[in-house]
C-alpha cells in the first residue's frame, strides 16, 4: 500500500536511525512533488542500501541515493539548505517546496534603517487586524509619533479604507504600482515620485496634536471604479519568485526609500492573512516585531502553532493579540482561557520557555498572554470618525490600542 505523504520523512528518518551508521553523514532532501533524495556522505557502494530504502518508501516516494562529498559542486547548496534532525549527529533534512518558500528560506540581511518596522498578521481573516493596525497606528501618531502604513494585503487591501485622506483625495498609485515600477526602473529609481503613492491622514481629531503624523502608502487607488485595473497589477506580483529572493527586491527598496525620505518612528505592514508567501516575507525577512492576531478557537490556534515556531526559530518578537472577544461573559472568559492554554503550551514545545524561565499560565505580562480586544459594535462597519475616535477613547489607559501602543514604543 502506498504511503502518505505525512508517512514518508518519519518513515526515512527512522529508518536511517536504525542503520547505525556512524561513519556516514545523510542529508535527506524532499522535492517539490514530496519525493526523498538520499545524499550520502562517507559512503561509496550504495545500491544495497538504495534497495532497502525503495523497499522501505516505494518507488513512489524515491528518487535516489547518492553520493555527495565537500568537493561536489552541489554540496554547499545542499548543506545549506537543510538542519539536523533533533536527537541525531548525522542526519539532515531539508524541504524543497514549491510555493510558500518564504516562510522557510533563511534570513537575508536586513536593510539598514531606522525606523522600526512592525508586522501585522493574522492567521484567518475576519478577526479585525487591520482595524486593530489603524487603531493602533493612531494612539502612537497622537503620542506624537511619525508612523507609516503600508498595506501589503494585496490580494484584499483594506487600509486606506479606514485610513482616509482628507477629503478622500486619494493618491492614483499604491504598493501594486511601486513593486512593479521599482524593478523596472533599475537604476533609475530616483526617478520615483513617493507622493504619487503616499497620502497622509490630516485629522486631529483622531491624529491629536502632538506633532504626530501618519503616512499611509494604500494597495490600490482608494478611488479606483475598475478593480479589472487593480487585478492586471497584483497577476504580476508573486513574492515566492527569484526577483524577490535577491537582498535587492522591491519590498526592501520600498522600505530603504519611506525610511530615507519621511525618517518615520515606525513603519506598521499590514499582511495578508494565512501562510501566505506575504506574509511569510514581511515576518520573517523585515520585521523588528510582530503583532499576531488570532481568535480563542481550533483553526486560529492552528496556524499559531504554525507561526510561532517559525518566529522563534527567527528570533522575531512578538505580541499576541486576542480579537474579537465575544461579548457575553462566560463565552468571553471560555474563549481567552483556551487562547492562553494554548499559546503557554506551544511557547513551552518551542524552547521559548524553560524550566528556567517558565511564568505562570496566569501572568498577564508574559509573552503568552495576549491583549484581548472585546467586541464592540462600533468596529464592525468602522464608518465614521465618530467610531473610530470612540475606540481610541474607550476606558483611556486601559483601551487595548493604547496598551499595545504603549508595549511597542518600549521596543
Amino acid at each position: 500500500m502506498m504511503l502518505h505523504f505525512d508517512e514518508v520523512k518519519p518513515r526515512i528518518i527512522d529508518f536511517i536511525k536504525a542503520l547505525e551508521d556512524k561513519e556516514s553523514i545523510f542529508y535527506i532532501i524532499r522535492d517539490v512533488f514530496g519525493r526523498i533524495t538520499v545524499y550520502v556522505e562517507g559512503k561509496d557502494e550504495l545500491e544495497e542500501l538504495n534497495q532497502k530504502i525503495l523497499q522501505e518508501l516505494g518507488k513512489e516516494w524515491l528518487n535516489g541515493v547518492v553520493t555527495i562529498e565537500k568537493s561536489h559542486m552541489l554540496y554547499e547548496v545542499i548543506a545549506a539548505s537543510v538542519k539536523k534532525v533533533p536527537g541525531t549527529s548525522q542526519i539532515f533534512f531539508g524541504e524543497r517546496p514549491l510555493v510558500k518558500k518564504n516562510w522557510l528560506k533563511r534570513k537575508m540581511v536586513r536593510p539598514e534603517i531606522q525606523a522600526k518596522v512592525i508586522t501585522f498578521y493574522s492567521y484567518k481573516g475576519g478577526v479585525g487586524r487591520t482595524t486593530v493596525l489603524a487603531l493602533t497606528a493612531l494612539q502612537m501618531v497622537r503620542q506624537g509619533k511619525r508612523v507609516v502604513v503600508m498595506d501589503l494585503d494585496l490580494e484584499a487591501p483594506g487600509v486606506s479604507t479606514i485610513l482616509k485622506p482628507k477629503n478622500n483625495k486619494y493618491p492614483l498609485y499604491g504598493t501594486a504600482d511601486f513593486l512593479i515600477e521599482v524593478h523596472n526602473a533599475g537604476r533609475g529609481q530616483e526617478q520615483i515620485n513617493m507622493e504619487e503613492y503616499l497620502y497622509s491622514v490630516q485629522n486631529d481629531r483622531l491624529a491629536g496634536t502632538k506633532g504626530g503624523e501618519l503616512l499611509v502608502l494604500q494597495a490600490v487607488n482608494g478611488a479606483e471604479k475598475n478593480p479589472f485595473s487593480y487585478f492586471e497589477k497584483i497577476s504580476r506580483i508573486d513574492l515566492g519568485t527569484p526577483q524577490y529572493e535577491t537582498e535587492d527586491n522591491g519590498i526592501r527598496k520600498l522600505l530603504e526609500i519611506i525610511d530615507q525620505k519621511y525618517s518615520p518612528d515606525y513603519i506598521f505592514l499590514d499582511s495578508r492573512s494565512g501562510i501566505h508567501d506575504i506574509g511569510g516575507t514581511a515576518l520573517t525577512q523585515y520585521s523588528d516585531n510582530a503583532v499576531l492576531v488570532f481568535y480563542g478557537n481550533q483553526q486560529n490556534m492552528f496556524g499559531m502553532q504554525f507561526v510561532l515556531s517559525r518566529l522563534i526559530e527567527e528570533k522575531v518578537s512578538f505580541m499576541l493579540v486576542n480579537s474579537t472577544m465575544p461579548a457575553a461573559d462566560r463565552e468571553g472568559e471560555i474563549e481567552k482561557e483556551y487562547y492562553v492554554e494554548c499559546a503557554y503550551e506551544y511557547l513551552i514545545q518551542n524552547g521559548y520557555y524553560d524550566n528556567k524561565n517558565l511564568p505562570d499560565i496566569s501572568d498577564e505580562n508574559a509573552d503568552h498572554f495576549p491583549i484581548s480586544i472585546p467586541y464592540m459594535k462600533e468596529a464592525v462597519l468602522l464608518d465614521s470618525e465618530e467610531k473610530m475616535e470612540y475606540l481610541l477613547s474607550w476606558k483611556e489607559d486601559e483601551n487595548p490600542y493604547f496598551k499595545l501602543a504603549e508595549k511597542l514604543l518600549l521596543i
